[in-house]
């Protein structure tokens, strides 16, 4: 698992702001955020929805660039090596 604790400058950095880590459990670790703002004011829902929308597409990138380069969800370890052999045989 990865060590978001330690991670906590890549992360702040790639979603602007400073994201809040919670201890890891059973089913993982939570990054979040928080705002404040009142979800029963319906006025205000455009800028919500513009702030959540935002942040949803910070928290894309860092799957995409911290989380997901070190996960191999699928691939079996001899697959990597294979395919780590056929990408320095291309390369040559």
């Amino acid at each position: 698992m990865l060590d978001f604790v330690n991670m906590q400058a890549k992360l702040d950095a790639v979603v602007g702001e400073h994201v809040r880590i919670s201890r890891e459990t059973n089913h993982g670790i939570w990054l979040w955020l928080k705002r404040s703002g009142d979800p029963d004011d319906r006025v205000d829902w455009p800028k919500q929805h513009a702030w959540l929308a935002q942040r949803m597409a910070k928290f894309a990138t860092v799957y995409r660039e911290l989380i997901a380069p070190t996960m191999h969800i699928g691939v079996r370890a001899e697959e990597q090596s294979d395919q780590g052999a056929d990408k320095s045989s291309s390369d040559a």
